[in-house]
């Protein structure tokens, strides 16, 4: 488990390069909305997601309760990284990480594709 801190305006970009920097089978990158994933579909050109094969989410929008962190794929296979672009969002986290006792790292800032 990652957060990175990152500029609203920056995220689009950000996630570009961690997925140019990331090997994957598969990846799921949640939103708050649908309106936020149609445009980030738009945005990728990406295909639909077969969920058994997902070993990276990235939250593009932190979720807001620890039921959605939970139903958004904590418990899966790989890793998770967590968009922060807010103090708002950063004591959601924190919240979150308190109520379910995780440990949630920065994100690096060299990308170890190996694991």
């Amino acid at each position: 488990q990652y957060s990175l801190t990152v500029e609203e305006a920056e995220k689009n970009r950000k996630l570009s390069d961690i997925l140019d920097a990331l090997d994957f089978n598969q990846l799921l990158v949640s939103t708050k909305n649908l309106s936020r994933a149609e445009e980030l579909i738009s945005l990728m050109g990406r295909d639909s997601v077969e969920f058994r094969r997902v070993n990276i989410i990235i939250h593009y929008d932190t979720p807001e309760t620890e039921e959605a962190f939970l139903h958004r794929g904590f418990a899966s296979k790989g890793f998770t990284i967590t968009f922060l672009s807010s103090p708002c969002e950063e004591d959601i986290l924190g919240r979150i990480k308190e109520n379910l006792e995780i440990v949630i790292y920065d994100f690096p800032e060299q990308i170890d594709t190996s694991t």
